[in-house]
């Protein structure tokens, strides 16, 4: 939003642009707070769900933008924002925690290894290609590009949900066994003790 000084998106205040963003930030919070305990309840499919709310929010901001231009109220976009946050936070804090379950106890730093390079390329190429699409299309107005730019990070959500079918779906078992573990704590067998004869 401060690429050009052609918009008024363009010469927000830096305390502004970060309150826009916020919206961002709260939806994440608040997904990411229980999403935990929900794929303990639900697995992979919460992922899943996270790349629909991500998707939804994009798409509600390419509507956005696509109706008021770059020249409309920036509270427009809050809506979409909080709702790919919401996304966000589904699918990106329960990710690793299913990918590490599955990795054996020998394997754990490795598997962590890969899971963060495996983001950082993300980040990268996802930065790059929308960063090309933006470039590209910005002859046909700056509220255009932006408008592409979020249709193609909606479609990469809906790549994100079909792809959480190659997770592994080890959530709900590893959630029984370690529910039994602490119930084994709890409540030990009880042993019988042998009878000493007078």
């Amino acid at each position: 939003m401060t690429t050009t000084g052609q918009s008024r998106w363009s010469s927000l205040a830096a305390l502004l642009a970060g309150g826009v963003f916020m919206a961002v930030a709260t939806g994440f919070i608040a997904a990411s707070g229980p999403a935990p305990k929900l794929v303990a309840r639900h697995g992979r499919a919460v992922i899943g769900a996270g790349g629909l709310f991500r998707t939804a929010g994009l798409g509600m901001l390419a509507i956005v933008v696509s109706v008021i231009g770059v020249t409309g109220s920036v509270v427009a976009l809050l809506p979409g924002l909080a709702v790919a946050g919401i996304g966000i936070g589904l699918a990106y804090t329960p990710t690793a925690a299913i990918i590490m379950q599955s990795a054996r106890p020998a394997h754990g730093g490795a598997a962590s290894g890969v899971v963060t390079t495996t983001q950082q390329l993300g980040y990268a190429l996802g930065v790059a290609i929308t960063g090309v699409i933006y470039v590209a299309h910005t002859a046909g107005g700056i509220g255009h590009a932006f408008e592409l730019s979020f249709v193609e990070l909606s479609a990469l959500g809906l790549v994100l949900v079909a792809a959480t079918r190659l997770l592994p779906g080890l959530q709900r078992r590893a959630g029984r066994e370690v529910v039994a573990a602490t119930a084994v704590v709890r409540h030990p067998p009880l042993r019988r003790r042998p009878h000493r004869r007078a």
